[in-house]
């Protein structure tokens, strides 16, 4: 009995004396200097094309039949009230980045929380900007002008934009939503799993309701996400993750800033 005693003992001390994992590193910087100057710079490039947005879009399609691929998703997915669809693409084109912010805030606090929606931001813009152009270069028609017709409401309200379907602005920006939110809660050393697994249909979700609103045909919408994941896994770890942009502080280099892992161990002989 004594030995079955302190061969037990033995295996939980044992057990006990294994180190506890350390917790992820947060790799995420962001320095006044450059960043700032980067995060101001994209934010008044971004203005500024909203401003010309009207003078810059294509009058005329270059690109103005869809395959038989396109019209037969669109035919089988459009809907009735097509216009319900239009309302649900846009409520969750306004949730899912306002979803990253408030996380940023919840997870991180006030200063980093701040952070994390600059870079955020940043993500967001350059994806809008990307997006922008290959709109105005490629110059697509939009479902709603061969669908609808030029005289339905619809279509002849926004007459600017017939003939920037591709890529879809809504999807990419969803999809940029969803991968920055997911690489910068990567950098702060979290898991960011439940934010794939929930925000990837949730992105999804917008997509479809834009290919059954009218405004987009599916190669829109699959292009746009592509671009919007792109974009979002690669800004914030260009610009603010290791061997990004911003430049690690001079207590980061020299070793200050790390924490000692305290580990609680026990020992003994039986």
């Amino acid at each position: 009995m004594s030995r079955s005693l302190a061969l037990a003992l033995s295996i939980a001390c044992g057990a006990a004396s294994v180190p506890a994992p350390a917790a992820a590193a947060d790799e995420l910087r962001y320095e006044v200097w450059p960043s700032v100057a980067i995060t101001t710079g994209i934010g008044l490039v971004m203005a500024g094309e909203l401003a010309a947005r009207g003078a810059l879009a294509p009058e005329s399609c270059s690109w103005c039949e869809p395959g038989g691929f396109d019209r037969s998703i669109t035919e089988a997915l459009a809907w009735e009230r097509h216009e319900w669809a239009t309302t649900f693409s846009d409520v969750g084109l306004l949730l899912l980045p306002a979803s990253a912010i408030v996380l940023g805030f919840a997870e991180d606090g006030a200063e980093d929380g701040a952070i994390d929606a600059l870079v955020f931001g940043e993500a967001f813009a350059v994806n809008f900007l990307v997006t922008e152009a290959l709109k105005f270069s490629v110059g697509r028609q939009r479902p709603m002008v061969l669908y609808l017709g030029e005289d339905h409401p619809k279509v002849s309200e926004h007459e600017k934009d017939w003939y920037v379907s591709f890529p879809s602005g809504h999807a990419s920006a969803a999809f940029t939503s969803v991968a920055a939110m997911a690489t910068i809660t990567d950098l702060r050393g979290r898991d960011p799993t439940a934010i794939w697994l929930i925000g990837i249909p949730a992105a999804t979700a917008v997509a479809y309701f834009r290919v059954a609103g009218y405004h987009h045909w599916t190669t829109d919408v699959l292009a746009g996400a592509a671009l919007g994941t792109v974009v979002g896994l690669a800004v914030p770890r260009l610009l603010h993750g290791p061997g990004g942009l911003t430049p690690r502080d001079e207590e980061e280099e020299s070793g200050a800033g790390v924490r000692p892992v305290q580990v609680f161990q026990l020992g003994g002989s039986f």
